[in-house]
């Protein structure tokens, strides 16, 4: 027993002496609890609602004023336009709209079942379903108790025209595999690239093209370019798998669908360059990769609504890329978004892009000395 207890104070010793590891070990696992504790959130808040008042009373000012109130819903838009809100569903401004048509107080007040319209982006089933639920509760509520005052009979009171717009029939599918589909791309690109840099440190042939006479600059273009490659190849074989196995339709544009993904493929393989440039070993790889791939799962809005996080965490979203990638395949799949609708992702993913790789390519070229 002495030996072996000298072997474990050794094994102790050995693992405080490396620091990164040690920070693996504590750090990492304190971030992921922060995040699951605050970003995981099932429940349903903040959905951005539009409304168009064309009715312009007391009772529909009173309707407006508790969706106004209730947390479930975060007022986005109010305009006299009915078209407005067909726009503000298409560019992600809202992902529900109230249209309240003219006469409705005076159908409410003799008795007759006041139409409405409630306009739904089916994108994300469960929140449509949920916000549907909340929407036709508040409006039975506020035109019950105008009826209940005005001696009334309890009859059907509203007659709603639902309508469900990208993904009519609610598919969870349909929301869920175009997230799957950039994750897919974003794992595979940085931990392929991370771990075979690093591997190939370990066994030293990376050392042998270190004297080789190649150029740094050629030998970072010929490592990159089959990792990219291998992520075109990803792209294809998950979005070919969409189409025929779910029969999730492609509705936007393929050209600028790959132009994003070019731009966020310059994030991912930046990505696996700094791991490789930060990490020593095939194991300190992996746990950074890992680290870099669950912030942005939690934080992208691929499983929970950002709506739902705390403000602090939802500024948090916006530093990371898979945000926006996310975002643009949604769009693309589901509701045709182009150019119009997504530059201001497109822009985000540039600049993510420059900035990670940029500075995976000094750490690399620095490492490589």
């Amino acid at each position: 027993m002495t030996r072996v207890r000298h072997l474990v104070k050794k094994e102790f010793l050995q693992l405080r002496r490396d620091r990164p590891l040690m920070a693996m070990l504590f750090v990492m696992p304190i971030v992921q609890l922060l995040l699951l504790g605050y970003a995981v959130s099932a429940d349903v808040a903040g959905v951005r609602l539009a409304v168009c008042d064309r009715d312009a009373s007391e009772l529909s000012r009173g309707v407006v004023d508790r969706f106004r109130n209730n947390e479930t819903f975060k007022m986005t838009l109010e305009s006299a336009d009915e078209a407005e809100m067909g726009r503000a569903l298409d560019s992600g401004k809202a992902q529900a709209a109230l249209v309240i048509p003219a006469g409705f107080a005076a159908d409410v007040a003799a008795g007759i079942p006041a139409a409405i319209q409630i306009l739904l982006d089916g994108q994300d089933s469960n929140t449509s379903t949920v916000a549907l639920g909340y929407a036709m509760g508040i409006l039975e509520e506020a035109v019950g108790e105008v009826a209940a005052a005005s001696g009334l009979p309890g009859r059907k009171r509203l007659v709603p025209d639902i309508r469900i717009r990208f993904n009519e029939d609610l598919k969870m599918a349909n929301y869920m595999i175009p997230g799957i589909i950039v994750f897919l791309v974003l794992m595979v690109t940085s931990m392929v690239s991370a771990m075979g840099l690093v591997r190939e440190k370990e066994i030293g042939t990376f050392d042998q093209l270190l004297v080789s006479p190649l150029k740094k600059h050629e030998i970072l273009i010929g490592k990159i370019i089959p990792y990219s490659v291998i992520g075109f190849l990803e792209l294809i074989l998950a979005v070919g798998f969409a189409r025929l196995w779910y029969g999730i339709p492609f509705a936007g544009n393929a050209v600028w669908f790959l132009f994003n993904i070019v731009l966020f493929l310059f994030t991912t393989l930046g990505i696996g360059l700094l791991v490789s440039a930060m990490a020593q070993s095939q194991q300190q790889a992996m746990f950074l990769t890992v680290f870099f791939l669950f912030f942005f799962l939690m934080m992208s809005g691929f499983m929970f609504p950002i709506e739902n996080m705390p403000a602090v965490m939802r500024l948090v979203t916006y530093l990371n890329p898979m945000r926006y990638m996310l975002t643009v395949t949604r769009g693309a799949f589901i509701k045709g978004s182009g150019p119009g609708e997504l530059y201001p992702q497109a822009l985000a993913l540039l600049l993510f892009g420059a900035v990670i790789f940029s500075t995976a390519v000094w750490g690399f070229q620095k490492k490589i000395r």
